[in-house]
């Protein structure tokens, strides 16, 4: 069958649809487990343009691996048989069934292409499948009212709003397909295992739609964001969804030509900072970052270098010499259960420590002053403290302080007392914590990487209701974050290109 159909209107196959969209976005939360290294490329976008600028595709095979780990999943999750049940309730208000109308009218997969990206309003889009049971299809199409239109090839439905659409999407004698697109095989046979879930996005299709609407938005930068990344130009992102025993793992690749490779190392500093922090972000090498944006704004905005070299004589330190080297090691951000506000402590490792306090003396001093010549007073009040033997200077700003000081050769910036006496105790570190050693072994850390987030959940959890900050939320609600235990967000990556993953365990 090669022919394009337009079906009468009916009453409910775009609320069917919608809701059968819901059960896959749900499924996708979970995931198959990876069978090793590349990720063949999903069948349909044989059939689509390589002009096309997003391609997701999704396994609809419900009884494949995947589907077993994403039920295993929410299974866990007091609430998650009552999802599934509101799910096909509300298929089943618009005369659909979920097991005899909907799951064998989908083939094993099923992928919606984005043929433009919307200037305004709904994008371009068709969505592909090839069903084992045609007929099925045929029947749920047929109960729709907005009459979508379709065509048969080899097997597969092409079905869009309409016809144009249609036939926009379907490769003709003059076209290539996204499928032997090289970015899209690339970026495709990059993600790792068989993810339930893999979207590709075309980096030039994106960023000139970005530029398009930055240009025509009535909120203008003072500068060009694109000129920061210099000669290097977005190829290719694609991103695959898959489920472990352990919980969902989400991993990325953005490919880009004529980019640097990012800046790896060891975290060291977790050896540092105590076990218990709920949220922890490790980075490094910020001051290059840091400068080329100083640079590029510089060389794009009127005055801007006389104004910060203004600014540099008020305050009496160099942006570049003083402030920049300050970030030039490996930082840590952290936050630890605080009455009554959490302690939020930031430790980095310039290559000067006694410099690096020395500037930040003339910084409190130099913005002191400034706020007197302004005719208005300083937003702190400065002193001189000792916290387990350390030297320290305290900033009081009323209703919480800030006190800095050096710490085992690091600089260290913390709200709480605790911030610095912990650090100098070093009774128990993060690197030695169960719970972080659990989330970044299933998490795959690689021990160099270019910065990386952990978030203690189960913990963190505990502590907000300890806290009372939870007390007004749904009983029900809870019991559905207590399966929740980490979550471990990282970058790394060679020349021309960028992985990130994350992990979200589940207990």
């Amino acid at each position: 069958m090669n022919a394009v159909r337009t079906m009468r209107p009916v009453s409910r196959l775009a609320a069917g649809l919608a809701t059968t969209a819901a059960v896959l976005a749900l499924a996708a939360c979970g995931g198959g487990v990876g069978d090793g290294p590349g990720s063949a490329a999903p069948d349909g976008a044989s059939l689509v343009p390589a002009s096309a600028p997003v391609f997701i595709s999704i396994d609809t095979d419900f009884g494949s691996q995947g589907w077993q780990a994403a039920n295993a999943l929410i299974a866990r999750f007091p609430s998650g048989n009552k999802l599934f049940q509101s799910l096909t309730s509300s298929l089943a208000k618009n005369g659909l069934d979920f097991d005899t109308d909907v799951k064998p009218a989908l083939g094993p997969e099923t992928d919606v292409a984005l043929l433009a990206l919307p200037t305004s309003g709904n994008p371009t889009a068709v969505l592909l499948t090839k069903p084992a049971d045609p007929a099925k299809l045929d029947a749920l199409l047929a109960k729709s009212e907005k009459k979508p239109a379709w065509k048969v090839v080899d097997g597969w439905y092409v079905v869009s709003d309409t016809q144009a659409a249609v036939d926009q999407a379907l490769t003709g004698s003059s076209q290539a397909a996204l499928a032997d697109d090289s970015s899209f095989k690339d970026a495709i046979g990059t993600l790792s295992g068989s993810p339930i879930a893999r979207v590709y996005v075309s980096g030039p299709a994106v960023m000139a739609e970005l530029q398009k609407s930055m240009s025509q938005s009535s909120t203008k930068l003072p500068f060009d964001l694109s000129s920061l990344t210099g000669n290097a130009k977005l190829s290719s992102i694609a991103v695959g969804v898959t489920a472990e025993g352990e919980g969902v793992r989400v991993e990325g690749v953005a490919k880009t030509e004529g980019a640097p490779a990012l800046a790896t190392r060891k975290a060291e500093l977790t050896s540092l900072v105590p076990g218990d922090a709920l949220v922890y972000a490790s980075f490094g090498g910020l001051d290059q970052g840091l400068k080329k944006l100083l640079d590029t704004v510089g060389q794009q905005v009127p005055n801007f270098d006389t104004t910060l070299s203004q600014v540099e004589l008020a305050l009496g330190v160099s942006i570049d010499k003083d402030v920049l080297p300050l970030f030039s090691g490996e930082g840590a951000l952290y936050v630890r259960a605080g009455a009554p506000i959490p302690e939020v402590t930031l430790v980095l490792s310039p290559a000067d420590p006694t410099k690096a306090l020395a500037t930040l003396d003339k910084l409190t001093g130099g913005i002191g002053a400034l706020a007197g010549l302004s005719g208005g007073q300083s937003p702190f009040t400065t002193s001189s403290d000792t916290i387990a033997g350390v030297p320290v200077k305290k900033l009081s700003f009323g209703k919480f302080d800030l006190y800095y000081g050096i710490v085992k050769g690091h600089l260290v910036l913390t709200t709480a007392v605790k911030g610095i006496a912990d650090l100098v105790a070093g009774s128990s570190s993060l690197a030695a914590s169960p719970t972080f050693q659990q989330a970044t072994q299933a998490a795959g850390l690689p021990e160099e990487n270019a910065g990386f987030v952990y978030v203690d959940l189960a913990n963190g959890i505990d502590a907000l209701q300890t806290a009372g900050l939870l007390k007004n939320v749904d009983q029900e609600v809870m019991a559905n974050l207590q399966p929740l235990q980490f979550l471990v967000a990282y970058a790394t990556g060679e020349k021309d290109t960028t992985r990130f993953a994350g992990f979200l365990g589940i207990k």
